[in-house]
Parts: structure tokens; sequence; C-alpha cells
């Protein structure tokens, strides 16, 4: 008769742990649930800048990782305003000497290019129609470029009806003239693929890329698409020691010390908001531009070995540094540069994953809704029952606990991120507001300790 008395209250134990379990879970489902609606739903736009922060964070620690294989193969040459007139071609007129140039001068740059045989040209000028130049020199330029050359992209507004010289009336594929389109219509550190408006309405990149891969690589441009831009951050060995430029080069040691320079500097934007801007600080780590700048005047002024072997089967991007235009990107590694730059790096990621870039992904929500139930389940298991503290000490030892089991779930966390972009090549999910959530999940029920640690005793 004596062990009954206990078998039934063991038995009574366990149906109130499974009860106390089966609570948790629906507690959490249910946690799970309003949570995924608030950052749905947004109200207070909380999400939506948690989602930018995420991507800006990430974007600025991601060079490391980022593979410089085809840096060297995208040039970039910028026509500067203040480095007016160019050299004229031999027997040529003199150069003008503010913008804009004459057609015939936009026609000798190129020509220029050319000459080294690249492997694809875009030229990120925009031609207006103007009844002060005569446009012919232009037109007649194109008419001789070769169907079996390097292609050259003309830029282009998406709204055909403005009045351009060019490229409204250019073929879209297999042809030596292309267009591309050079409003892009994205989120910040995002480009637009596809515009969804069909007949060959793309962004440059895309048409450049398009246009110099096999047709089964080809991306399918009629569509509404865009991608995150990854940047990179490594320099030639002999650019590293320039004294403007971050002296990262592409090897593993310099990488990783460049990466916990950024990690240094961002916590100190923590404390210190001036340390957020500046020369080599956390939003410009790498003052240089990624791809190798030529200068038009110099590219004009002589041939040379060096320029033959940089240009010969590369990408050449032709851009231009001009005040008040507002053609500029703000990178998130190398602060504000020329609007070339976006389209070379854009360029160099379609390169660099094969036309698969970082792109978003639905099945972010289902993980996500997993993390988040993963932490409100675990908490409620690791937190539910705990008694409240009666000294300082269990105090600081609950806070604690909390703390450790925050840092375990911001682990898994990153492992999953890491995971989700090397293995899939999915642009990261908003895991910051996921960690906000996390962070109040599991200190919700703080307030005790909290006051335990302040005042010595609970009340």
């Amino acid at each position: 008769m004596g062990p009954r008395p206990w078998c039934k209250y063991h038995g009574r134990g366990r149906v109130v742990m499974q009860s106390n379990y089966v609570m948790i879970f629906l507690a959490s489902l249910l946690q799970t649930a309003l949570w995924l609606a608030v950052l749905q739903v947004d109200p207070f736009a909380l999400s939506s800048a948690a989602d930018r922060a995420s991507e800006e964070i990430f974007l600025r620690l991601y060079p490391v990782m980022y593979p410089g294989v085809w840096r060297d193969r995208v040039q970039v040459v910028i026509l500067d305003e203040n480095s007016l007139p160019l050299p004229p071609p031999p027997g040529g007129p003199e150069g003008s000497k503010e913008w804009p140039l004459r057609y015939d001068e936009y026609v000798s740059v190129i020509s220029k290019v050319l000459e080294y045989e690249p492997k694809g040209v875009f030229v990120d000028i925009i031609f207006d129609t103007d009844e002060k130049r005569d446009p012919t020199p232009l037109l007649d330029f194109i008419k001789t470029l070769p169907i079996s050359g390097a292609p050259v992209v003309f830029a282009a507004y998406r709204d055909h009806s403005k009045k351009l010289l060019l490229p409204a009336t250019m073929p879209y594929s297999d042809a030596p003239a292309l267009r591309g389109l050079v409003e892009i219509v994205a989120e910040p550190n995002h480009y637009q693929l596809g515009s969804g408006a069909g007949g060959g309405a793309a962004s440059a990149a895309a048409v450049l890329y398009n246009a110099t891969v096999d047709q089964d690589s080809r991306l399918d441009l009629n569509v509404n698409s865009e991608f995150l831009v990854a940047w990179g951050n490594t320099l030639h060995t002999e650019d590293a020691n320039h004294p403007d430029c971050a002296p990262v080069i592409d090897n593993a040691d310099s990488r990783w010390s460049e990466f916990t320079g950024a990690v240094m500097s961002g916590l100190a934007g923590v404390v210190d908001s001036n340390a957020m801007s500046g020369e080599k600080s956390w939003e410009r780590r790498q003052p240089c531009p990624y791809h190798t700048e030529t200068a038009a005047h110099q590219l004009m002024s002589n041939a040379s070995d060096e320029l033959k072997q940089r240009f010969k089967d590369s990408y050449v991007i032709i851009g231009a540094a001009i005040s008040g235009t507002g053609d500029t990107v703000n990178s998130p590694v190398h602060g504000q540069l020329p609007g070339a730059f976006l389209h070379a790096m854009a360029l160099d990621n379609l390169l660099t994953f094969q036309g698969r870039p970082l792109v978003e992904d639905s099945s972010a929500w289902y993980l996500q809704a997993a993390l988040i139930f993963l932490c409100a389940f675990g908490g409620g298991l690791v937190f539910a029952d705990r008694t409240a503290p009666q000294t300082r000490f269990e105090a600081a030892f609950n806070l604690g606990l909390r703390l450790l089991v925050w840092f375990v779930f911001a682990l898994i966390l990153a492992a999953l991120l890491l995971a989700y972009l090397v293995y899939l090549g999915v642009a990261p999910y908003n895991w910051g507001g996921v960690l906000a959530v996390a962070t109040a999940v599991l200190f919700a029920g703080a307030g005790k300790d909290l006051l335990t640690l302040v005042r010595g005793v609970n009340y």
C-alpha cells in the first residue's frame, strides 16, 4: 500500500509537466504568429528600418567573403569635368573645355576603348537631343560597329517618350549596339534586372551580361526582378600602398584584418556617432573603388601596353563625374562614387555568381517563423517555472542565464544566415528584426530580476 500514493503523485506530476509543455508550445505558437504579424504589417516602420540596417551591416562585413575573381576584368573609365579638354585624336579639333562634349569626342573615347579589344562596353552617358551639337558623328559611328565585335550598350531611360538621341530605335539582342536602362527602380543597395515591361527593357549590367554569355546562360529580363549588390573591398597590391586607400589585398590575413577593423569601427560608432562617418570609417571603410578607374584624359593621352593588357577581354564601363548631375551612388563600403561604379559592381556580381546573384526568397519568412518559435519555446522551457529571485546573486544569475540563451540564439541565427548565403545564394533576410524579437521575448520576464538586482530584495 505504501508505494501507491507515491505512484499516483508521480503520475500526476508527469501529467502536469506534459500539460506545461503543451501550454508553452501553444503560447510559443501564438507569440510567433503575433510577432510575424508585426514584422509583416510593420505599423511603425520598425521592421523595414531593421531590414535596411541588417542589409547595410551585412554589406559592410560581407567583403571579407566576396571573391575577387572578376575585379580585374571589369574596368571603369571616367570622364571628369575637371580634366577637360581631352587630348584630341591626331589631326582632330581641340577638345571641349566644358561639359557636355561634342559627339565626335564621345566617339573618340569609345573608339579608343574598342581598340584594346574589350569583351564588352557600356556607355553610362545619356545622349539627349541637342540642337547645338551635331549628332552625325555618333550616329555614323554606331552604323560602323561590326556585329562580330564587342557589344556596346548605350544608356537609356525607361520612358521612351523622352527625347533621346539614343538608343530609342536600337535593337536589343544579338547586335553590336544595345540599350540598357540606367534608371534603377529598386531599394537602396539593390539593382534592377528586368523592368517587367518586356521588349528589352532591362538594366545596363544585365544587358551587357546577356550579350556576352552563352544563350543558355542568359537571364530572363522580361520579368520585374532585382538583387542585392554585394561590394568588394580588395585592391591590387600596389594600390594598397596608396595613402588614401585601406590596405586590403586578396589574401586571408588582409581580409580578416579588415573584417575585424570593420567590426570594431561599427562598435565604436554605437558609442560615438562621430566615428560612423568620415575617411576610413564604418560608413567608408575602403575609400578607393573596388574596380580600377582610368581617367579618360589618360586614355586619350597615349597608347600604353598597360592599358592594352588591362582592357583586353575585359568589360569596360564608361561614365562621367559631373557636378550637379546627381549621377552618384552611395556604396556601403566606399562612400560616394560616380554612378558608373554601381553598374560595374552589379555586372561583377552577375559574373561572379554566374547569373545567380543574391536575391530575396519567400522561404525567408518560414525561416523567420521557425527562429522566432525556437526562441519563444526555448525561452519558455528555461524560464517559465523559475521562481522569483530573493537575492542580488539569484537575480544576476537569472539575467546571466537569459543573456547566455540569447547569445546561443544569436550564434544559431548567424550560422543559419551564413548557410543560407553560402549554400542557397539567397540575400540575407531581416535578421536584425528577428534578433530584436528574440531580445524582447527572452527579456520580457526579467522585470523582477532587474528590480531585485537594484533593491537587493524581492518584494
